[in-house]
């Protein structure tokens, strides 16, 4: 993982929040284009096995039940992921006619080397024109609306795309 000094962190939120207040004006029904998200990092994350004390935590993102990404750390139950990925929206991966219509879900899991991996919880947002900077989403097993199993950090933005080639 790289770690990002406080100033260099600063000036990569501020440059999001830019990317964003460009985007606001330029919504419209054909929503093409690319959706930059960055894990920035977990915490307090935990399994539901009192047992379990080393948490290896990979992250899985899926947009509309696509697998788009996939992330792991090692040891820690506040794992700084720092990662970076664009996904291009088109036609065969976006669901029409809005952006909102779309849903954006970030598994975690503990990584276990010679059982199954325990499921730690996953949270969903529906990516807008507005985006979402440093945002937390509480990690829930399942379709639960209760427990809290620890958080995950992510900004997610979009930036349309007039045409593709």
């Amino acid at each position: 993982a790289v770690y990002r000094t406080q100033s260099t962190e600063a000036v990569y939120q501020r440059r999001v929040r830019e990317a964003v207040v460009s985007t606001q004006s330029t919504g419209g029904s054909d929503d093409l284009g690319v959706l930059y998200v960055h894990i920035h990092r977990g915490q307090a994350l935990k399994t539901f096995d009192p047992k379990e004390t080393d948490l290896d935590p990979v992250v899985v993102v899926k947009f509309n039940d696509k697998l788009v990404y996939r992330s792991q750390e090692k040891e820690s139950a506040d794992p700084i992921f720092n990662e970076r990925f664009e996904i291009v929206l088109d036609n065969t991966i976006t669901v029409f006619p809005n952006l909102e219509s779309n849903e954006l879900t970030f598994y975690v899991w503990d990584y276990d080397q010679f059982s199954d991996d325990d499921v730690v919880g996953a949270a969903s947002i529906h990516p807008s024109h507005l985006g979402a900077v440093n945002q937390e989403l509480v990690l829930r097993p399942g379709n639960a609306t209760a427990g809290h199993y620890g958080s995950l950090f992510v900004s997610v933005v979009y930036k349309p795309v007039p045409f593709f080639f």
